[in-house]
């Protein structure tokens, strides 16, 4: 199995720093869509053609309804256009949907239960599969943290599991699902230390600052090392992921009873 490489992007900061006066930057279609490519040559360079771009789309929640096919992606330019360039290879995943060049053994598959970080994930997949984790353009801040989390045994102890219900469009096809995903409590500002992790995931080598040919600066972290390195810190400290700021509201308020979030205090 090839290496498969899930990229954050930003389109602005690559953009940037490719043209060095955006004052001047004459902003048409045919100019952005000229480093749209070029960014997507230098990702498929990178990821030797096995590319995963991330293509959340956030409006389940409220539509129960999720078009695999026309719903946009809601996570940046380049998103958008790997998005419309791909859309029929995009995973049935409500909320964190994915896009691929190549079509995936888990992409067409509906469970009755949909877990977007469960074992039929990109994430799984990526842990399982020696994949990679790039922030081309965009800050240390991955998704993937959600899917470590995922695997605390119980759960961290400041999320807990929501369902959902709604259906998946496909073309002319429609099916009624349900959906389950670990979500913060409303009312509490969970915030994570990400300075922390990502230079704790530097000193061990697990991520690594690179450059492409032209000297752009982006990310790699692999994602098993990733996962294992986490869950041991999690294993000696369950809050490890937070900020202290998080952590001292939390004790301070008293808002964790016998480990866990006291629920019941901010659904209402």
């Amino acid at each position: 199995m090839k290496n498969y490489y899930y990229a954050h992007t930003d389109f602005f900061n690559y953009l940037s720093f490719n043209v060095k006066k955006l004052k001047s930057f004459e902003n048409n279609e045919k100019n952005v869509n000229k480093y749209l490519h070029q960014m997507l040559d230098e990702l498929n360079e990178i990821s030797n053609g096995n590319l995963i771009i991330p293509t959340y789309n956030y409006d389940f929640g409220e539509k129960k309804v999720f078009d695999m096919i026309n719903d946009k992606s809601h996570v940046g330019t380049f998103s958008e256009f790997f998005r419309k360039k791909f859309c029929k290879k995009r995973t049935k995943v409500p909320f964190f949907s994915s896009c691929c060049s190549k079509k995936l053994p888990y992409y067409n598959s509906i469970e009755e239960m949909i877990d977007p970080f469960g074992k039929v994930s990109d994430f799984h997949f990526l842990k399982e599969n020696n994949g990679k984790i790039l922030n081309f353009g965009s800050t240390f801040a991955p998704t993937f943290i959600i899917f470590i989390e995922r695997f605390i045994p119980n759960g961290p102890l400041y999320r807990y599991e929501k369902k959902f219900f709604g259906k998946i469009i496909d073309g002319n096809n429609q099916t009624k699902i349900s959906l389950i995903y670990i979500v913060r409590p409303k009312g509490i500002n969970i915030s994570y230390n990400l300075k922390k992790i990502k230079k704790d995931l530097i000193q061990k080598e697990i991520l690594k600052i690179k450059k492409t040919k032209n000297n752009f600066i982006y990310e790699e972290c692999d994602a098993k090392d990733f996962f294992n390195f986490s869950l041991e810190k999690i294993k000696k400290n369950p809050l490890y992921f937070l900020r202290d700021e998080t952590i001292n509201f939390l004790n301070i308020n008293n808002i964790l009873d016998k480990g866990r979030v006291k629920i019941e205090n901010f659904e209402k």
